[in-house]
């Protein structure tokens, strides 16, 4: 977990160059140390503004893509509980406090950030609706608690992996925590109820075998994370209910 003022070492972004001269873009030093010709250029950090907006702290997942020959975009969650953090608005008016995604866009030439925001204007949640209630996320009764703990990170383009459309995915990483995919293209963040309940750690793609199908590899953070009572399996009240028809499979 990473402290508040952690500097964002966009590591792609400033290891790997053997280059001379690149300032430094932010007042904070950088917390690696090239060896030899490699230089470490740190380009923001936490309580720092880009254009009006203020990433959150505790910076954890990240992905990246390259939007054009000048710019690449990183996204990157806040791993913040669910009522931490100021309340950011949803394209619909929604007002929601904790975890979240933000974009940065780095010139890559300069490598200095040339614009910052949120990365999603609306969120679908669970049951397929659009959240307009913070209830909706938190499964509880606060009025405003949002995400919590967005932990680890992956980006995944269209086209690979059977995926239509570019994709972050990012997971809550408590107890009984949600999965999420962001749309990078629509803005749009998709709560994936089909993967369960997990402390989701990361999640990565495989290959499914299968032109008509995706295959995903979770990782659940918990210390054990054993079936011992049927409402984790049928997620009601019921004693024994246990798995709902399972259908077509292949080994």
């Amino acid at each position: 977990m990473l402290k508040q003022r952690t500097l964002l070492l966009t590591l792609i972004l400033g290891i790997g160059l053997q280059m001379a001269g690149l300032l430094a873009q932010t007042a904070e030093k950088a917390q690696l140390k090239g060896i030899g010709a490699w230089n470490v250029t740190p380009v923001f950090t936490i309580g720092e503004s880009s254009n009006g907006y203020t990433p959150t702290g505790i910076p954890d997942g990240i992905g990246a893509v390259k939007r054009d020959a000048t710019t690449i975009r990183l996204y990157i969650n806040s791993e913040l509980g669910p009522t931490a953090g100021y309340a950011y608005q949803l394209s619909n008016g929604t007002s929601l406090t904790g975890a979240r995604v933000s974009y940065f866009d780095v010139d890559i030439a300069t490598r200095k950030v040339s614009n910052a925001g949120l990365a999603y204007t609306s969120i679908i949640d669970r049951a397929g609706a659009v959240v307009t209630a913070a209830p909706q996320i938190n499964e509880g009764a606060s009025a405003t608690a949002g995400l919590d703990r967005l932990c680890s990170a992956s980006f995944f383009k269209g086209g690979t992996y059977n995926l239509t459309d570019d994709i972050f995915f990012t997971g809550e990483e408590g107890a009984d925590g949600q999965e999420f995919a962001l749309d990078v293209t629509t803005n749009t963040l998709h709560c994936l109820p089909w993967l369960g309940r997990a402390a989701w750690e990361n999640v990565t793609m495989l290959d499914a075998g299968n032109p008509s199908k995706v295959a995903i590899l979770a990782g659940d953070d918990r210390a054990g994370a054993v079936v011992t009572a049927a409402p984790q399996i049928n997620e009601g009240a019921s004693a024994t209910a246990g798995l709902d028809r399972l259908c077509s499979a292949s080994f």
